[in-house]
């Protein structure tokens, strides 16, 4: 089974939604966490998250194209960081399903939390590590130390060239402007 969250804390501790909802799942299911500020452009999105884990069953953290991210691999070339017309980034996503469907790259680094689709068996290796480096954090850098503890257990990262989504990633405000996040 694969479930699609996006974590959410009152008390601003993505952690602790991160625990909250991998202890829902079997140690065989797919969690995918989305930001609250993504957009998914597929009705079928997650028959395409099911594809990508049938034909990679041994990856340890899955993620995708975004429009805006902090970390510019993880946005496709030409990108459409400052595109606000909505209809681009729907077709890029249609683009991208259709001429890289099932493709990958390999990420040998940290990527960042707008979506990211881990099985419970891998959360449950890296547990223990991520927890304790987790204490006192609170939104940032949660997406940071899952992705190098999947990397530091030997897994493999693997972008998902086919899905592309919208993160909106503070687009009117700026991506510095922090304050909002606690």
């Amino acid at each position: 089974m694969i479930y699609f969250f996006t974590p959410y804390d009152f008390n601003k501790r993505m952690f602790d939604a991160w625990e909250r909802y991998m202890w829902l799942v079997k140690d065989d299911d797919w969690v995918c966490m989305m930001d609250g500020d993504t957009l998914m452009f597929q009705a079928n999105f997650g028959h395409i998250v099911q594809e990508y884990i049938k034909k990679y069953p041994d990856t340890g953290l899955f993620t995708c194209y975004a429009s805006r991210s902090g970390t510019g691999w993880m946005m496709p070339k030409p990108n459409l960081m400052n595109a606000t017309n909505i209809m681009m980034h729907r077709g890029a996503a249609l683009k991208y399903e259709r001429e890289k469907r099932l493709k990958v790259k390999e990420i040998n680094d940290r990527v960042t939390g707008h979506f990211m689709c881990i099985k419970k068996e891998t959360w449950n290796k890296i547990y223990s590590g991520v927890r304790d480096k987790c204490r006192g954090l609170g939104i940032l850098s949660v997406d940071t130390v899952i992705s190098r503890s999947v990397l530091e257990a030997g897994l493999k990262i693997r972008l998902m060239e086919g899905l592309y989504v919208l993160h909106y990633y503070r687009l009117g405000e700026g991506p510095k402007r922090k304050q909002m996040l606690g």
